[in-house]
């Protein structure tokens, strides 16, 4: 709890804590940090779901100076949110592709094969019927315990222009009317 992540040190040093409750559990109390007598400011009690944190100082003013300075609690209070987050997250973002990526997707939780599996996956939403490859489909599925949503690549609400070049070479040798004019424009109307 010492330092941020650039490496800055928190100013734990400089906290003053005036009253405090004693922390008692039948349980072994990880403890994060200690008062100088040895009783622990803060505490985290490990369960099956992440843990439980305890602050045994409040802050009134009266108690600590953890309202003044209050970098030190929010660090303490984003870091417990940051865990509970991660014990808790059994879901996956991922984009739809053809292509597999190795490492760091879905790679880490199973392996290549067994993504087009129906026994290790389950379509939950999205269209059936498309590919037995849920990594190429949007949709969401579930693979044992987690969850994953698949959206389409963003790349195709790009729309792409097509030159008058590439357009006369794609339709060469049949016979088509062209017309060219921009959205809005009243020049047709008015030839007409």
């Amino acid at each position: 709890m010492g330092s941020t992540q650039s490496g800055a040190g928190l100013p734990v040093g400089q906290l003053s804590i005036r009253s405090y409750a004693t922390l008692a559990s039948e349980q072994s109390l990880s403890h994060l940090a200690t008062l100088d007598g040895g009783d622990s400011l803060l505490a985290r009690l490990p369960t099956t779901s992440g843990g439980i944190y305890f602050c045994a100082a409040g802050t009134q003013p009266s108690q600590s100076s953890l309202a003044e300075n209050g970098v030190v609690l929010f660090v303490v209070v984003q870091r417990a949110i940051q865990q509970g987050q991660t014990s808790l997250s059994n879901w996956q973002m991922r984009t739809a592709s053809a292509q597999r990526k190795q490492g760091g997707d879905a790679t880490d939780l199973q392996p290549a094969s067994t993504w087009s599996d129906p026994a290790v996956w389950q379509q939950l939403a999205g269209q059936t019927g498309l590919s037995s490859e849920f990594d190429c489909h949007a949709g969401v599925y579930r693979s044992q315990d987690r969850l994953f949503a698949v959206n389409r690549p963003t790349s195709e609400d790009v729309a792409s222009m097509v030159s008058d070049q590439q357009l006369s070479e794609l339709f060469a040798g049949l016979a088509l009317d062209r017309v060219d004019q921009t959205a809005g424009g009243l020049g047709g109307i008015l030839r007409e």
